[in-house]
């Protein structure tokens, strides 16, 4: 867990939780801060786009083929989409698909949550995780694997916020629409615009207006406590994000073949395109990155500019 030290400038001097709980910071101490009942389970959803005519480019939707989105196996368990498939343009809108769940310790409140956190005295420091499921469609946020990771965070005494990026599409079983390249390319967008959509949302905590586009006041972040992470596809895009820090590093991984071709940010747009909900400016300190089986493509000295 996180132990305290001058990295963490801007964390409380005095470190606690209302009544008697501890501090994250002290966790050691217990097993759980708190137990299921005293945390959410996931089902607050917040999205990430910014609905104003910006198009999301290259990416594939259940009624653009004929067959529809088959049984994908994954592991020792097959997930399937939904009745309701957040990808299915006939369901929803396409940008449904950029949301994130929120898990965390709820709130103090007298009669609900007497041990609850005081989150206006002590923002709390968040986990924000991206799914595995290599970049295959229907491979959603839901799988078990990482919706047992947020809830444990949560139990003890985080915020950790799953979110759902733009996916490869699996077709007839065997072919894609976009090539690992594209998804990836497309993945580290979506993991910069759900990192300064998070952000935006913190800086109006418990507003009256607007409240659905501010975490609805329910939690605070410490934005000098930010971690990133993921699983497989979401670590490959996470850690891509955290080290290639900006378009001129990331353009050296996404070559073209041809003077005649387009470059990557010409077919796709730069890393920082203008249809979130968060800002370009809207950027914590990245404190740690927790990646589970992925990877990070190095170029050699000779071919690196930046």
């Amino acid at each position: 867990m996180l132990s305290y030290s001058n990295l963490f400038a801007n964390q409380p001097s005095v470190k606690r939780f209302s009544g008697s709980v501890s501090h994250p910071i002290e966790c050691s101490t217990a097993e759980y801060l708190y137990d299921e009942d005293e945390v959410s389970d996931g089902s607050d959803i917040f999205y990430y786009y910014k609905n104003s005519g910006n198009i999301i480019k290259d990416i594939a939707y259940q009624l653009d083929e004929s067959n529809s989105c088959v049984q994908q196996s994954f592991g020792t368990d097959d997930f399937l989409c939904g009745s309701i498939d957040y990808h299915n343009a006939e369901n929803e809108p396409a940008e449904t698909a950029l949301r994130y769940k929120a898990f965390y310790p709820f709130a103090y409140d007298e009669i609900l949550h007497p041990n609850g956190h005081d989150y206006d005295g002590y923002p709390l420091p968040v986990v924000v995780l991206f799914h595995e499921g290599g970049f295959k469609e229907c491979s959603t946020f839901d799988v078990p694997f990482i919706q047992t990771m947020g809830l444990e965070l949560a139990r003890k005494a985080y915020i950790c916020l799953i979110v759902e990026y733009r996916e490869g599409r699996l077709r007839n079983g065997v072919k894609w629409t976009a090539q690992q390249q594209l998804a990836t390319y497309r993945g580290i967008q979506d993991v910069r615009g759900a990192i300064k959509s998070i952000i935006k949302r913190n800086t109006a905590f418990g507003t009256t207006t607007t409240i659905e586009d501010y975490h609805e006041g329910k939690i605070k972040i410490n934005p000098d406590q930010f971690f990133i992470g993921g699983a497989s596809a979401g670590a490959v895009i996470t850690v891509n994000t955290a080290y290639l820090r900006d378009q001129t590093m990331i353009n050296q991984f996404f070559l073209t073949s041809g003077s005649s071709d387009l470059t990557i940010e010409q077919a796709l747009g730069g890393i920082d395109e203008n249809r979130y909900f968060g800002h370009t400016s809207d950027w914590p300190v990245i404190r740690g990155v927790l990646a589970c089986w992925g990877a990070i493509l190095v170029l050699s000295k000779t071919n690196m500019t930046h």
